[in-house]
């Protein structure tokens, strides 16, 4: 954030003004801030005294000041691990601490310090795009001599022609390969290293490597070969520049190192904690100051004009969501990011002001009946996020929830209070003051104090978290309240399987539900089985009732003779709204043929109901939704009620799409000279929709349409792409088709449509292998597909 008492004085972007004349203009104005430059997620900025550069900082890896002193060879590893202990201890400069240890002298810290400048200033003079803001401010910096303008650019320039000439021959992800060179780099070119992990491994200045690399390109004794990706060589070597890049408050960028360390490598325990510490920091910030994960936002289209402001790409993408999918948990489910890497985008974005936070419900309580287990149920049913404060005779319990499933539960009550429970069955060791902490502060204390991860807990969570549960259903409430949106961090989420506990508690200590089958009616399941399976655990007694359900019907002579315990667990089912009375009435011919007389004579804004001038998107999606729940033509039967209703469904089709593209006609003119380009990601997200309902209504070629355009205004969506494959294999390109798919994680979408693509096109290409490993998962996932799925199964058995 800006202090209020800074001045702008020059703002723009590379294509308006070239950096150097910026850098000659601070230094002959004599001027004395802050220059902040941004290419895509590249930050860096450069201090100025009078005119002369006194520091550079970034958050790229390898201008860390840390990482060049150990490429100079002036520390070593442990060094540098030691310092970053104790700067994170006493708070200050990297170098400073570095130097007082005595690891460096003062005379070879500047000199590095200089090459770091040097090395920066380089790199910003030879980006294609980049916007830059310099702030009058006031600057200190703890080295003697601060470095002149002509002399860092005059070094720079001499560099930049040469390194141009190199660059048409060989990169950073180059790999040299020797034909006859005997030079000074021979020990480190072996086929395997590509050019950055030979800089790595010479040590010293970068540009010497590369120099010698060129001209042994240019007598012809080494050849230079293309390598997409470069490997992490050494994890700890990673693991020491997001340690730096946390104790220069770079939390972001230390994040997605460290993640992906955590992701792809096999990697020392203490990374695994340190990401777990670092999750749980990022989420407790986020719940402090947000609310947590169920905290909502709204766009601030003013400020996004700004020419101040600069944003990545996903920045952009994440703003382009907003307003359709307020709240954090609801955009986890639309984006391809991870909560914490969401939590950290949002606060950035929060902190520009291009967002205002606004929860919804906020501080709004709910006084729930004194039936535990009805309660419980209420919150699962209607996905509610937030806590629920049970009080009985012998214990308070908090239990979290978020969309409807319980996250995590604890006692407050001494006799069993969490803290006690944990230092005293894991024998740790904290501090008293310790116990004043809230519950998240202390978690996070026990794990800084006796070098824990939350996985090391996990077991303990469980065992105490069971036996709290249990004791809730023993005793006798008093009173329970729901707390609408307060949350507790996701980092000590254990996934507690609500169901399975509810009925296991009423099978163990013989808990009567009040009946509310009626026994005159039949009932029909609505659960698929297998999935109830799962969210029962494979209960012996559960699996033995469903087996009582013939083509998902049970008759009402079986229910009469059900016991106690399994007509309390049907009542569960009930409840959940997994049973319902078998009577399914149909809306009347005449109903539906008056309803499409009446729509006929209507406009689009009339048919949905809302206001030509202030309609908003979101009651158009919820009255469309309504709509399709009462007049799809695949909810009828009957030939003449299934032809009235497709009539009235595409005139509701027709309205729905016109006003889509009001809606977005408005945002466009709404958009008009922001640099975040929306247009096309939303227009993708409309195609999206529209094929979606195609692909349902059985309209193929409009399906394959729709996601075909999707594509082509906005191709970076893991969505986007998953369905432009689909429509690929239906086009009869099932090998480009099938290639895409595979790139994507189809399972993470609820479509049926697109594991059957995957599938059809692995049995075309001859690709028994892959077309196996998903048929079982989508005969388990989606039964009323099975007997398509079977068919298909039997065709690989003859392949």
């Amino acid at each position: 954030m800006e202090n209020n008492n800074e001045k702008k004085e020059l703002t723009g972007y590379l294509s308006s003004m070239p950096l150097a004349d910026v850098f000659q203009w601070i230094s002959l104005s004599k001027r004395t801030g802050e220059l902040y430059l941004q290419s895509d997620n590249d930050e860096i900025s450069i201090s100025f005294i009078k005119g002369e550069i006194a520091h550079a900082s970034t958050n790229q890896p390898r201008f860390l000041l840390g990482q060049l002193l150990l490429q100079y060879g002036e520390i070593d590893k442990q060094q540098l691990i030691k310092g970053f202990g104790v700067q994170k201890k006493e708070q200050k400069p990297l170098g400073k601490v570095l130097a007082e240890l005595s690891y460096i002298t003062s005379e070879n810290l500047e000199k590095v310090i200089h090459i770091q400048v040097r090395d920066v200033v380089f790199y910003i003079l030879t980006l294609k795009s980049c916007f830059f803001n310099f702030v009058d401010k006031e600057v200190t910096t703890g080295i003697d001599h601060l470095i002149q303008v002509d002399e860092i650019l005059m070094k720079c320039m001499k560099r930049i022609d040469l390194y141009n000439d190199m660059l048409e021959h060989f990169n950073e992800k180059s790999i040299p390969e020797a034909k006859g060179y005997e030079g000074w780099l021979k020990q480190y070119i072996n086929s395997k290293n590509n050019v950055s992990r030979i800089v790595r491994l010479a040590g010293g200045d970068w540009f010497d490597v590369y120099k010698e690399i060129f001209s042994g390109i240019s007598n012809g004794q080494i050849v230079a070969r293309k390598e997409s990706e470069e490997e992490v060589e050494d994890p700890v070597l990673e693991f020491l520049v997001a340690l730096e890049l946390f104790n220069k408050n770079k939390i972001y960028e230390s994040y997605k190192i460290v993640h992906g360390l955590v992701r792809h490598h096999s990697v020392k325990e203490q990374i695994r904690k340190f990401y777990s510490n670092l999750k749980l920091f990022i989420s407790r910030y986020f719940y402090k100051n947000y609310g947590g994960e169920n905290s909502c936002f709204s766009l601030n289209r003013a400020r996004l004009s700004d020419e101040n402001i600069h944003i990545s790409a996903t920045e952009g993408f994440i703003l382009s969501r907003i307003e359709e999918y307020p709240c954090v948990n609801m955009l986890e489910k639309t984006v391809n990011l991870d909560k914490v890497e969401i939590f950290l985008i949002i606060d950035k974005l929060y902190r520009l002001n291009l967002l205002s936070l606004k929860r919804k419900m906020k501080n709004k309580k709910e006084l729930i009946g004194l039936d535990v287990i009805s309660g419980l149920l209420s919150v699962y049913k209607r996905e509610l996020s937030g806590e629920m404060e049970i009080i009985t005779e012998d214990l308070t319990a908090r239990l979290f929830f978020n969309g409807g499933r319980l996250k995590f539960l604890f006692s407050t009550t001494d006799k069993y209070d969490i803290k006690r429970y944990l230092v005293k069955k894991g024998s740790y060791k904290i501090d008293e003051k310790a116990y004043e902490q809230d519950v998240e502060g202390f978690i996070q204390k026990l794990m800084n104090d006796n070098d824990l991860s939350v996985q090391d807990l996990q077991f303990m969570f469980k065992i105490y978290q069971n036996m709290i549960f249990y004791e809730l259903m023993r005793h006798k409430v008093i009173s329970i309240i729901f707390y609408h949106e307060k949350t507790f961090p996701d980092i000590f989420n254990i996934n507690i399987n609500l169901v399975y506990l509810i009925i296991f508690s009423i099978v163990s200590n013989n808990i009567v539900l009040e009946n509310k089958l009626d026994f005159y009616y039949d009932y029909e399941l609505l659960k698929d089985k297998q999935k109830l399976l799962e969210e029962t655990a494979d209960l012996k007694i559960v699996k033995e009732m469903l087996e009582d359900f013939e083509d998902n019907y049970i008759g009402n002579e079986k229910l009469r003779n059900y016991n106690k315990t399994q007509l309390s667990i049907l009542n569960v089912f009930f409840k959940l709204g997994y049973l319902r009375e078998v009577t399914k009435p149909e809306v009347p011919l005449e109903d539906l043929q008056n309803f499409l007389a009446e729509i006929k004579n209507k406009n689009s804004f009339e048919i949905f109901g809302v206001d030509e001038k202030s309609f908003d998107l979101d009651s158009i999606k919820e009255q469309y939704i309504k709509f399709t729940m009462k007049y799809h033509p695949d909810l009828f039967t009957n030939k003449e009620h299934k032809k009235t209703a497709q009539q009235i469904f595409e005139l509701i089709k027709s309205a729905y799409d016109y006003l889509l593209e009001e809606e977005q006609h408005r945002r466009n003119e709404n958009d008009e000279g922001t640099k975040v380009d929306v247009k096309s990601i939303f227009m993708a997200e409309q195609l999206i929709t529209s094929g979606k309902v195609y692909l349902n209504m059985g309209r193929m070629s409009d399906a394959i349409d729709a996601f075909k355009r999707a594509y082509e205004n906005y191709s970076d969506d893991e969505e986007v792409k998953a369905y432009y494959g689909l429509a690929k294999v239906r086009s009869g390109e099932h090998k480009k088709g099938f290639e895409i798919l595979k790139e994507c994680n189809i399972e993470s979408f609820d479509e049926p449509e697109l594991y059957i693509a995957y599938i059809e096109a692995a049995i075309k290409l001859k690709k028994k292998k892959e077309a196996s490993a998903l048929i079982d998962k989508a005969i388990a996932k989606y039964s009323e597909y099975s007997k398509r799925l079977n068919a298909y199964k039997s065709r690989l058995k003859h392949m």
